[in-house]
């Protein structure tokens, strides 16, 4: 006999209340004690989770065998990650599967990075995305239900964003980790991020996943990271990757009540990748973007558990 029940642990990547770091953070917890843990992430949970029944059928199929297994003596089921990527229409994406660890899900990183400076104020960095990506009201919007957030890409842009066309279509699989090096003014201010996917045609942006993060300390140069909340999804040749940064995320999160600007001075987003990307890139720079660098990976950073955001001193 063991006092080490099995868990499946069903996460989702688009669940804003728990999101996908906090269940694969205990998983990692407690495999590192030799616990017996089997855990899947897909688009499910809270709002903006869709919770589609063809993504559920799938994970439905996993948690009959896992309880097959361990209740009534049925087949072996591996103890293994497996993540699906997210879908707008009525289809279940794609499921990867690794037997050893959450991280081996996806070993690859394509990194982004510009030095095209741009800035936002707390004050007047106020937009309309803050209500149209707020996972209550779009809950509000479809009955209860998440949706995918789907938005003009043209019109009223938002004050800071890079853009990155995307030659090789690739899927991302966990956490992009976002680092900024930035000039604050102020002792406290509100970071959020927002990645979109950009149609071809540029008439409309599809909200991939988001951040947050709070600033205290000293004004000056400050460098900062920030994990990404995750997602699997697909991005195809032709698309745009848009990484944008505001102060104001309302009615999401409460506005920051002490004033503040942030300069960022050079970025860099790293997403993680479950299948090699080509070893060069010819991609060249668009409106406001620098670069597009694709490297492979050494280890599991950024598709990573639970992890905090950290800031230091520039020099």
């Amino acid at each position: 006999t063991t006092d080490q029940v099995p868990i499946f642990d069903i996460q989702g990547w688009t669940d804003n209340l728990f999101p996908e770091a906090e269940g694969v953070s205990l998983a990692n917890k407690l495999r590192q004690n030799g616990w017996p843990v089997k855990i899947a992430v897909a688009d499910a949970g809270h709002p903006l989770a869709q919770n589609k029944a063809a993504m559920w059928s799938v994970l439905n199929a996993q948690a009959n065998a896992f309880l097959d297994h361990y209740l009534i003596s049925g087949a072996a089921v591996p103890l293994d990650s497996s993540a699906q990527v997210t879908t707008c229409d009525g289809s279940a994406g794609a499921t990867y599967t690794s037997g050893t660890s959450w991280a081996g899900l996806a070993p690859y990183r394509i990194t982004l990075s510009s030095g095209t400076q741009k800035a936002t104020t707390s004050a007047a960095d106020s937009e309309v995305m803050g209500t149209q990506t707020d996972p209550i009201t779009v809950a509000a919007v479809h009955g209860g239900s998440g949706a995918c957030v789907v938005l003009p890409a043209t019109g009223s842009l938002p004050t800071a964003f890079w853009d990155f066309p995307v030659t090789n279509a690739f899927t991302l699989l966990g956490e992009p980790a976002l680092h900024l090096e930035v000039t604050v003014a102020g002792v406290d201010a509100e970071i959020n991020a927002r990645l979109w996917d950009v149609s071809a045609g540029r008439s409309s942006k599809t909200l991939v996943t988001r951040a947050a993060y709070r600033f205290t300390g000293t004004a000056g140069a400050i460098s900062i990271d920030i994990p990404l909340q995750g997602n699997g999804w697909n991005f195809a040749v032709g698309h745009t990757i848009r990484l944008q940064v505001t102060q104001v995320d309302a009615a999401y999160l409460r506005p920051d009540t002490f004033p503040s600007a942030v300069t960022y001075n050079t970025m860099s987003l790293v997403l993680p990748t479950p299948t090699a990307p080509p070893s060069t890139s010819t991609t060249g720079p668009t409106t406001s973007a620098a670069m597009v660098t694709q490297l492979a990976a050494t280890g599991g950073r950024g598709s990573r558990g639970l992890s905090e955001p950290s800031c230091r001193r520039s020099a």
